[in-house]
């Protein structure tokens, strides 16, 4: 067939489809390729960078030297369980940013790690002000440690400035109600757990397995508030795909908090149940509903 026929058949097809309303479809573009596509923004990457990279480095310094903190840190950090569990508690704060980082392609991976980091910047450097007294001011590093906390609220602000119209974007694909009610409900209750202990922190006395000051109470209490922050907000933005990478990081944070733990307590105190208790129970429901959502998206 003569070349001049085959465009001639091509154009009065294209002219059928056309007439009956069938337009040339659009490229595709599914969650992976839009948010491939979009990318995180340059503010983004130097944010969770840096913050994440501190957070590695200050985890390790603290699960390294835990019974020697008086020597390096902005405080003396007694007694070593409290190190190790900050330590842990930072490496996997620099682990889920890292993963952020490297596997978020949009704003919608990542967003719901702001509100647990704004939470926890504002704990830390409210008990550094109300136990200003027990901190090294001699040292450089007591005045980076509040001013990095100021850096991070600022770039938290930054952040959520920068992506205001997409806060509130209808999600892509939501999470099921009964996931929506165990969120609720988990963030109600670590949310009174966090804000006992930060306001009362003699209440460490009753639910915490090891001696707690009243400065590490309230630190304590900050990477509680993380927990309630990460699982209100998810509640609120009621979407799977926001939620998976920082529910990943979580996770993660949360075994550090259980393999740091194992070898300094025995569990023989009702205490130390009830922490090991919840700490697993918050590592098995973060992986049934990492199964979930990973179902939900396709892999």
């Amino acid at each position: 067939m003569a070349p001049s026929n085959l465009l001639r058949i091509a154009h009065q097809c294209y002219k059928l489809r056309m007439t009956h309303g069938e337009e040339t479809p659009a490229p595709f573009k599914g969650p992976l390729l839009t948010s491939h596509i979009e990318g995180l923004s340059a503010v983004a990457r130097v944010y969770f960078g840096v913050v994440g990279a501190i957070g590695l480095v200050t985890g390790a310094a603290l699960l390294l030297a835990p019974g020697s903190t008086a020597d390096y840190f902005a405080w003396p950090i007694a007694p070593p369980q409290t190190a190790t569990f900050m330590g842990a508690g930072y490496l996997g704060t620099g682990i889920t940013l890292l993963i952020l980082l490297f596997l978020g392609r949009s704003w919608t991976d990542v967003r719901l790690i702001v509100p647990p980091i704004a939470v926890f910047a504002c704990a830390m450097m409210a008990a550094t002000l109300l136990h200003a007294d027990k901190f090294f001011w001699n040292r450089p590093v007591t005045w980076i440690w509040i001013s990095l906390y100021g850096v991070i609220l600022a770039g938290a602000a930054v952040l959520a400035w920068q992506h205001r119209e997409q806060t509130f974007s209808a999600p892509e694909v939501p999470i099921s109600a009964a996931e929506s009610r165990a969120l609720n409900l988990v963030g109600g209750l670590t949310a009174a757990w966090a804000l006992g202990m930060f306001l009362v922190p003699s209440l460490a006395d009753v639910v915490w397995p090891w001696k707690l000051t009243p400065l590490t109470g309230r630190v304590v209490a900050g990477w509680v508030a993380v927990a309630a922050a990460l699982a209100l907000t998810a509640a609120m933005a009621n979407d799977s795909r926001s939620l998976r990478l920082p529910l990943l990081g979580w996770t993660i944070t949360v075994v550090g908090f259980l393999l740091t733990s194992v070898s300094q307590l025995v569990g023989a105190d009702t205490r130390d149940l009830v922490y090991f208790v919840s700490l697993a129970a918050s590592v098995a429901g973060s992986v049934w509903l990492l199964v979930r959502i990973h179902r939900r998206l396709g892999g």
